[in-house]
């Protein structure tokens, strides 16, 4: 009689855990895409503008960035009263920092362009 139980309860554990399904992560986020309006939804996206404040030394420093999907990426800083603004577009990039001594645009170097490419793009996850 007690093997029969532990049979019995040893079947049971076997068809309950082929019946437990963990979900992928291209489950989850094929979930997150359709809760927030689907893969259209978000193709459509042209460009994204995001404000925030960083603190930064104790100071509080408002950014500023914008993205025209595919087109260019540009960040604005302002931190004791100085304005840094970088731009990368899919032809190259340029910055302005007052704090390193550039009052005016300065070419960014291939390399710094080359790493940075990947912020022209809307990503959404």
């Amino acid at each position: 009689m007690k093997n029969l139980k532990l049979g019995l309860i040893a079947i049971a554990a076997l068809f309950s855990a082929t019946a437990i399904h963990a979900q992928t992560a291209d489950e989850i986020v094929a979930k997150y895409v359709d809760a927030i309006g689907g893969k259209e939804k978000l193709k459509a996206i042209n460009s994204v503008r995001m404000e925030n404040t960083l603190n930064i030394m104790g100071n509080e420093a408002p950014n500023t960035t914008t993205i025209l999907n595919g087109k260019g990426y540009r960040n604005e800083s302002e931190f004791n009263g100085a304005k840094i603004i970088q731009v990368i577009t899919d032809k190259g990039g340029w910055m302005v920092n007052p704090m390193a001594g550039a009052t005016d645009p300065q070419a960014l170097p291939d390399e710094q362009v080359k790493a940075g490419k990947y912020q022209i793009f809307v990503v959404p996850l």
